[in-house]
């Protein structure tokens, strides 16, 4: 095959990314809390597990194992 067969590669534009990192269930889907579970916690108590970020230079940086660890202590206190 040569390369007329084949796209060209584009630079990366300037535009934001996003990344998001979630945990889902195959019987209730995206892990969270139900409407009626969330009216019994706390405003600051994380009511889904779902973390999104915008990575890149001058923003949140790059998803790491330090936010996957933080991630994961938000989802044991939703179970």
């Amino acid at each position: 095959m040569g390369l007329e067969n084949e796209q060209p590669l584009r630079k990366k534009g300037q535009g934001r990314a996003i990344h998001v990192s979630e945990f889902l269930c195959e019987t209730i889907g995206r892990l969270k809390l139900s409407e009626e579970q969330q009216e019994g916690v706390d405003e600051d108590f994380p009511t889904e597990a779902r973390v999104i970020i915008h990575p890149g230079k001058g923003h949140d940086g790059f998803w790491n194992v330090e936010q996957l660890l933080s991630q994961v202590k938000i989802k044991q206190s939703i179970l």
